[in-house]
């Protein structure tokens, strides 16, 4: 990969700070945000949730099993207070039948499993429900991640509890999501569910302002201008 950066007559990437790293082999990088083509048909679907629920979900890939672990007690508390849960993404494996068991608890009633999707219909998992749970552990590989799944949610307008560490502190701010400190470890995604799941106001507040922070930032067409530029300086 330092090969390759070091040989490339350009380099995009999604945000400061990995942009950073990768100048450290190649002067000519840029930075181009993940965005979404909100015509794609996967993203023009609306919600299969009954307009008066509250449904708390994760949709992601197999190599989320220790972010989605800082949710463990929260989930255990969000079924003792028979809050409502989903799990999107779903593939018969071992990786998978242990973040059901994260979600679930083995026999929760109130729990909904979803299918995983290809990536054409991939964005069709937000219907089904209402709050994104966005976990992520704080370490250098995660901080050179993208924002993406908190983009996802916004233009699905879905309100967002997110883990309040970078890349995320990109696009958080005081009104488009519910943060979680993990360094507290005071049962925070608990306390987020439950104030959501107190006041469909507030989750209708948070998904408005989330998807005012990214329908034009993170619009595909804003940020194919970055590299229109750098294509035609080539």
């Amino acid at each position: 990969m330092i090969h390759l950066a070091k040989n490339a007559d350009a380099i995009f990437t999604t945000h400061k700070y990995l942009a950073g790293r990768l100048k450290r082999y190649n002067k000519n990088t840029h930075i181009a945000p993940n965005a979404i083509d909100p015509n794609q048909p996967q993203w023009q679907t609306t919600s299969k949730v009954l307009d008066d629920m509250t449904i708390f979900g994760w949709c992601g890939g197999v190599h989320h099993q220790s972010d989605l672990e800082l949710m463990t007690e929260s989930l255990q508390m969000a079924r003792e207070n028979n809050l409502n849960l989903a799990l999107g993404g779903y593939n018969k494996s071992v990786v998978w039948n242990n973040f059901e068991t994260i979600f679930s608890g083995g026999d929760y009633k109130n729990y909904v499993r979803i299918e995983g999707q290809d990536v054409y219909n991939y964005g069709k998992i937000y219907d089904y429900f209402t709050t994104c749970l966005i976990p992520l552990r704080n370490n250098e590989f995660n901080k050179c991640k993208s924002e993406l799944k908190m983009i996802e949610a916004g233009f699905k307008k879905k309100a967002v509890i997110v883990s309040d560490v970078h890349p995320y502190t990109n696009l958080i701010n005081n009104d488009n999501c519910l943060k979680v400190d993990e360094a507290r470890k005071t049962n925070g995604w608990f306390k987020a569910m439950k104030r959501i799941a107190d006041s469909k106001d507030l989750e209708e507040h948070l998904a408005n302002e989330l998807y005012q922070s990214v329908v034009v930032k993170h619009h595909i067409k804003n940020v194919n201008k970055v590299r229109e530029e750098v294509f035609n300086s080539l």
